[in-house]
Protein backbone atom coordinates (compact mmCIF):
# COMPACT_ATOMS: atom_id res chain seq x y z
CA UNK A 1 0.00 0.00 0.00
CA UNK A 2 1.31 3.44 -0.89
CA UNK A 3 2.05 5.66 2.09
CA UNK A 4 0.76 8.71 0.27
CA UNK A 5 -2.03 11.29 0.44
CA UNK A 6 -4.34 11.65 -2.57
CA UNK A 7 -6.47 14.71 -3.34
CA UNK A 8 -9.24 14.11 -5.88
CA UNK A 9 -11.06 17.23 -7.03
CA UNK A 10 -14.57 17.03 -8.50
CA UNK A 11 -14.95 13.49 -7.19
CA UNK A 12 -18.70 14.05 -7.49
CA UNK A 13 -20.15 16.13 -10.33
CA UNK A 14 -20.77 19.79 -9.36
CA UNK A 15 -24.39 19.59 -10.53
CA UNK A 16 -25.05 16.64 -8.20
CA UNK A 17 -23.24 18.32 -5.29
CA UNK A 18 -25.42 21.42 -5.72
CA UNK A 19 -28.56 19.26 -5.77
CA UNK A 20 -27.45 17.34 -2.63
CA UNK A 21 -26.55 20.53 -0.77
CA UNK A 22 -30.06 21.90 -1.23
CA UNK A 23 -31.32 18.76 0.49
CA UNK A 24 -28.65 18.81 3.23
CA UNK A 25 -29.48 22.33 4.40
CA UNK A 26 -33.17 21.37 4.68
CA UNK A 27 -32.49 18.31 6.85
CA UNK A 28 -32.62 18.52 10.62
CA UNK A 29 -29.36 18.34 12.55
CA UNK A 30 -29.17 15.85 15.37
CA UNK A 31 -26.92 15.77 18.41
CA UNK A 32 -25.22 12.44 18.95
CA UNK A 33 -24.37 11.86 22.57
CA UNK A 34 -22.80 14.37 24.90
CA UNK A 35 -20.73 17.47 24.30
CA UNK A 36 -17.36 16.21 23.10
CA UNK A 37 -13.95 17.68 23.97
CA UNK A 38 -10.44 16.44 23.26
CA UNK A 39 -7.09 17.86 24.26
CA UNK A 40 -4.69 19.36 21.76
CA UNK A 41 -0.91 18.96 21.98
CA UNK A 42 -0.80 21.70 24.64
CA UNK A 43 -3.47 19.89 26.68
CA UNK A 44 -6.01 22.61 25.91
CA UNK A 45 -9.56 21.23 25.66
CA UNK A 46 -11.07 21.68 22.20
CA UNK A 47 -14.78 21.26 21.50
CA UNK A 48 -15.32 18.78 18.69
CA UNK A 49 -18.55 18.65 16.73
CA UNK A 50 -21.00 15.98 17.73
CA UNK A 51 -23.66 17.17 15.27
CA UNK A 52 -24.84 15.22 12.26
CA UNK A 53 -27.26 15.70 9.39
CA UNK A 54 -30.28 13.47 9.97
CA UNK A 55 -30.10 11.48 6.73
CA UNK A 56 -33.22 9.52 7.69
CA UNK A 57 -35.22 12.72 7.10
CA UNK A 58 -34.74 12.54 3.31
CA UNK A 59 -34.60 9.10 1.71
CA UNK A 60 -33.21 10.44 -1.59
CA UNK A 61 -30.32 12.14 0.27
CA UNK A 62 -29.72 8.97 2.29
CA UNK A 63 -29.53 7.03 -0.98
CA UNK A 64 -27.25 9.62 -2.61
CA UNK A 65 -24.92 9.59 0.41
CA UNK A 66 -24.63 5.81 0.09
CA UNK A 67 -23.83 6.13 -3.61
CA UNK A 68 -21.03 8.56 -2.68
CA UNK A 69 -19.81 6.11 -0.03
CA UNK A 70 -19.73 3.25 -2.58
CA UNK A 71 -17.78 5.41 -5.02
CA UNK A 72 -15.27 6.32 -2.27
CA UNK A 73 -14.95 2.62 -1.44
CA UNK A 74 -13.99 1.82 -5.04
CA UNK A 75 -11.61 4.79 -5.26
CA UNK A 76 -9.74 3.61 -2.16
CA UNK A 77 -9.48 0.03 -3.42
CA UNK A 78 -8.25 1.16 -6.84
CA UNK A 79 -5.83 3.75 -5.47
CA UNK A 80 -4.29 1.72 -2.65
CA UNK A 81 -4.70 -1.73 -4.28
CA UNK A 82 -6.40 -3.21 -1.22
CA UNK A 83 -9.78 -4.63 -0.26
CA UNK A 84 -11.39 -2.40 2.35
CA UNK A 85 -14.39 -2.34 4.64
CA UNK A 86 -15.74 0.77 6.32
CA UNK A 87 -15.78 1.08 10.08
CA UNK A 88 -19.30 2.61 10.12
CA UNK A 89 -21.92 3.68 7.58
CA UNK A 90 -22.16 7.04 5.87
CA UNK A 91 -22.75 10.17 7.88
CA UNK A 92 -22.49 13.92 7.33
CA UNK A 93 -20.83 15.76 10.19
CA UNK A 94 -21.78 19.36 10.88
CA UNK A 95 -19.11 21.83 12.00
CA UNK A 96 -20.47 25.19 13.09
CA UNK A 97 -18.61 28.37 14.06
CA UNK A 98 -16.02 27.59 16.71
CA UNK A 99 -15.69 23.90 15.91
CA UNK A 100 -12.25 22.57 15.01
CA UNK A 101 -10.17 19.43 15.35
CA UNK A 102 -6.69 19.54 16.92
CA UNK A 103 -3.71 17.82 15.37
CA UNK A 104 -4.22 14.05 15.52
CA UNK A 105 -3.86 10.77 13.67
CA UNK A 106 -6.84 8.51 12.96
CA UNK A 107 -5.20 5.19 13.79
CA UNK A 108 -5.06 4.40 17.48
CA UNK A 109 -1.97 2.52 18.53
CA UNK A 110 -3.47 0.74 21.49
CA UNK A 111 -1.61 2.06 24.49
CA UNK A 112 -1.03 5.40 26.19
CA UNK A 113 2.74 4.89 25.86
CA UNK A 114 2.48 4.56 22.09
CA UNK A 115 0.12 7.55 21.88
CA UNK A 116 2.62 9.67 23.84
CA UNK A 117 5.48 8.39 21.68
CA UNK A 118 3.89 9.64 18.46
CA UNK A 119 2.86 12.88 20.23
CA UNK A 120 -0.48 13.26 18.46
CA UNK A 121 -3.77 12.92 20.28
CA UNK A 122 -6.12 10.42 18.69
CA UNK A 123 -9.68 11.44 19.52
CA UNK A 124 -11.41 8.19 18.65
CA UNK A 125 -8.89 6.14 16.71
CA UNK A 126 -8.79 2.37 16.59
CA UNK A 127 -5.82 0.12 15.82
CA UNK A 128 -7.69 -1.44 12.88
CA UNK A 129 -7.89 1.81 10.90
CA UNK A 130 -5.64 1.74 7.85
CA UNK A 131 -7.07 4.36 5.47
CA UNK A 132 -9.00 7.57 6.12
CA UNK A 133 -11.27 9.41 3.71
CA UNK A 134 -12.67 12.92 3.91
CA UNK A 135 -15.37 14.06 1.47
CA UNK A 136 -16.54 17.68 1.35
CA UNK A 137 -20.13 18.64 0.54
CA UNK A 138 -19.84 22.44 0.58
CA UNK A 139 -17.54 25.45 0.82
CA UNK A 140 -19.87 28.31 1.80
CA UNK A 141 -18.19 28.86 5.18
CA UNK A 142 -15.08 30.67 6.41
CA UNK A 143 -12.21 28.84 8.06
CA UNK A 144 -12.42 25.07 8.49
CA UNK A 145 -9.32 24.34 6.40
CA UNK A 146 -7.63 20.96 6.80
CA UNK A 147 -3.88 20.86 7.27
CA UNK A 148 -1.33 18.04 6.98
CA UNK A 149 1.80 19.65 8.50
CA UNK A 150 4.22 16.79 7.72
CA UNK A 151 3.27 17.07 4.04
CA UNK A 152 3.19 20.89 4.17
CA UNK A 153 -0.38 20.85 2.79
CA UNK A 154 -3.24 23.14 3.80
CA UNK A 155 -6.52 22.84 1.92
CA UNK A 156 -9.62 25.03 1.80
CA UNK A 157 -11.91 22.28 0.51
CA UNK A 158 -14.25 22.72 -2.42
CA UNK A 159 -17.55 20.86 -2.84
CA UNK A 160 -16.99 17.38 -4.24
CA UNK A 161 -13.37 17.15 -3.05
CA UNK A 162 -12.15 13.80 -1.71
CA UNK A 163 -8.96 13.31 0.30
CA UNK A 164 -7.75 9.77 1.03
CA UNK A 165 -4.67 8.93 3.06
CA UNK A 166 -3.18 6.28 5.34
CA UNK A 167 -4.51 6.61 8.90
CA UNK A 168 -1.04 6.14 10.39
CA UNK A 169 1.36 8.44 12.25
CA UNK A 170 2.84 9.75 8.98
CA UNK A 171 -0.36 11.72 8.32
CA UNK A 172 -1.26 13.83 11.35
CA UNK A 173 -3.86 16.42 10.41
CA UNK A 174 -5.97 19.15 11.95
CA UNK A 175 -9.02 21.20 11.07
CA UNK A 176 -8.83 24.93 11.74
CA UNK A 177 -11.80 26.57 13.45
CA UNK A 178 -14.85 27.33 11.37
CA UNK A 179 -15.26 31.12 11.61
CA UNK A 180 -18.79 31.39 10.25
CA UNK A 181 -21.19 29.30 8.23
CA UNK A 182 -21.60 25.54 8.45
CA UNK A 183 -19.13 22.95 7.13
CA UNK A 184 -20.57 19.62 5.97
CA UNK A 185 -18.14 16.71 5.66
CA UNK A 186 -18.23 12.92 5.52
CA UNK A 187 -15.28 11.17 7.11
CA UNK A 188 -14.58 7.49 6.69
CA UNK A 189 -12.23 5.07 8.39
CA UNK A 190 -11.39 1.87 6.55
CA UNK A 191 -9.71 -1.39 7.52
CA UNK A 192 -8.24 -3.60 4.85
CA UNK A 193 -6.97 -6.97 3.70
CA UNK A 194 -4.11 -6.79 1.22
CA UNK A 195 -4.62 -7.76 -2.45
Amino acid sequence: MENKLFIIENFIDKYDICKYNKKIINCPIRFSGEQYFIEDQNEKKIEVSNLFVDLQHDQSLFSAAHQVLNKIHLAIENTFKVHVEKELGIGITVLKAGHSMPLHVDKGYGSEEEEKEINYKTPSGFPSREISSVFYWNDDYDGGEISFPKQNIKIKPSPGLLIIFPSNRDFPHEVFPVKNGVRYVSTGFWYCSWK
